[in-house]
């Protein structure tokens, strides 16, 4: 009897390919992650050595200040780093009879979940539920949408969540393999309506979900998060314009200064040795002194006569 694919580590062989489809989260997603943990560990390591000169320089207050951001920095990339080994470890086979999870632990940015590494057949599922989470902090919103497999026996297995919704950079991954398992195991879905957790400190730290079972939110505030999660979209757009702006200015040449334009500017290259030949040329000249005094070779007509 066919019994899917077989796990090994975070990465899985599978049995028979005409007979389930395996889905893993974008490829571009995981490298971009990847980059963007690298990057953000490496500006960490760079604000340390920034530490390290301001103290030499007895800038005690901006030592201290640098060490708070690179303290934060590394916070936030080890964030990272959990979300993009999630993604890279997450994978789930959907078979005619059964699903086969390979759920890591860090598949939710906020959810504190363990590891699932099981087959599960279409029966012992009840059904999948879905609902919306709000995280404020510091008056902006975060909207996400979690979905989990209710078993029959009670027990819930959250497969991951769908973020930034309301945004230009919303996700809908988990949405398309959800539609893809109801299709295939004839599964239904369950909304819970939306939920609020705590956001803590920019959905980074000290966060905490609601319990599952916890009550729907009213309409008014619904609509209420909703305003606020499409503000906070608009002002995450403005600032990364901001960033690119200050960027491109900073790396455009100052041609327009008075210091920098010189009458060679538009003049066209010239070979190595020449431009080394006058450089030469020029730390030897000595410019002519000048005098009243006439020359002692130099006669005039009264002298001659």
């Amino acid at each position: 009897m066919w019994r899917g694919p077989k796990f090994v580590g975070w990465y899985m062989k599978k049995a028979d390919t005409d007979r389930s489809t395996v889905i893993r989260p974008p490829m571009a997603g995981r490298i971009g992650g990847a980059f963007a943990t690298v990057w953000i560990g490496g500006l960490g390591i760079f604000m340390l050595g920034a530490v390290g000169v301001s103290i030499m320089d007895d800038h005690i207050g901006v030592a201290a200040f640098l060490v708070a951001i690179a303290g934060f920095t590394f916070i936030l990339t080890r964030y990272v780093f959990r979300d993009v080994r999630a993604k890279w470890g997450w994978c789930i086979a959907v078979g005619a009879d059964a699903l086969d999870l390979d759920l890591p632990d860090g598949r939710s940015l906020i959810h504190r979940l363990d590891p699932v590494h099981r087959q599960i057949s279409y029966e012992q599922i009840e059904v999948i539920e879905t609902r919306l989470e709000a995280y404020r902090s510091f008056g902006m919103a975060n909207m996400h949408r979690s979905y989990a497999l209710k078993l029959k026996t009670g027990d819930l297995i959250v497969l991951g969540e769908d973020r930034a919704l309301g945004t230009g950079m919303a996700s809908t991954f988990f949405a398309n393999t959800v539609e893809q398992i109801v299709q295939h195991g004839q599964l239904g879905v369950q909304d819970l309506g939306m939920v609020e957790g705590n956001g803590g400190v920019l959905s980074v730290l000290f966060t905490s979900p609601p319990p599952w079972d916890a009550p729907s939110l009213g309409a008014k505030n619904r609509a209420a998060l909703w305003r606020r999660v499409a503000w906070t979209g608009a002002l995450a757009l403005i600032a990364v314009m901001v960033v690119l702006l200050a960027a491109t200015y900073s790396s455009v040449p100052k041609l327009f200064s008075s210091h920098s334009i010189t009458p060679n500017v538009w003049a066209p290259a010239l070979p190595g040795h020449v431009v080394a030949a006058r450089a030469t040329m020029a730390r030897s000249y000595s410019p002519p002194v000048y005098s009243d005094r006439p020359s002692p070779h130099f006669r005039t007509t009264e002298q001659r006569v």
